[in-house]
């Protein structure tokens, strides 16, 4: 296909020199203008230049509009989504095993907190691809799990992640 006349991120028309940037979403190629490939500021999760229309995270990660839409921001609606998730794998795996339903309370974390719980517990590494964390207590007779889930997410990526930690806290039980 042809390419475009215009920065496909601010909608200038191209200078003399264009560049080519790949959507990690959609795998396409995007046409962006000088100012854009110089822009510090990505996308956490499409890697694109952020100029405008942008949210920032607390913790210094940036969205574009597109990916904020889907993204998992607040707590109500982590746990709305971690419960709906519990219930899937329930009826899911019924026959196999009993998911904790009580026991676990779920919050949202940004990118810096979520690192600092893992230090806290010796794990002093920094691993790019933490998404959530379990801590699973006992006081002897019965056991609870609190699941950390990194804010930002993109929706299918964060009920990925809240399924992942479910199947932690089974194991723990």
């Amino acid at each position: 296909g042809a390419e475009p006349e215009r920065c496909e991120i601010c909608g200038k028309a191209f200078g003399s020199v264009l560049y080519t940037v790949t959507d990690k979403v959609t795998h396409n190629k995007v046409f962006i203008c000088y100012e854009c490939a110089s822009c510090p500021d990505d996308c956490y999760i499409c890697g694109l230049p952020v100029r405008a229309h942008y949210t920032k995270l607390v913790d210094g990660r940036f969205l574009c509009a597109r990916d904020a839409k889907t993204a998992v921001l607040n707590t109500a609606k982590a746990e709305e989504i971690c419960e709906a998730m519990r219930n899937t794998l329930d009826r899911m795996f019924s026959r196999f095993l009993t998911l904790p339903a009580t026991n676990v309370a779920v919050s949202l974390v940004d990118r810096v907190n979520l690192y600092d719980e893992l230090t806290v517990m010796g794990n002093d590494f920094e691993c790019p691809d933490i998404l959530g964390y379990i801590r699973s207590r006992t006081n002897g007779t019965s056991l609870s799990h609190a699941i950390s889930l990194m804010s930002g997410l993109p929706l299918a990526e964060f009920q990925a992640t809240c399924a992942h930690e479910y199947a932690h806290a089974w194991v723990f039980e």
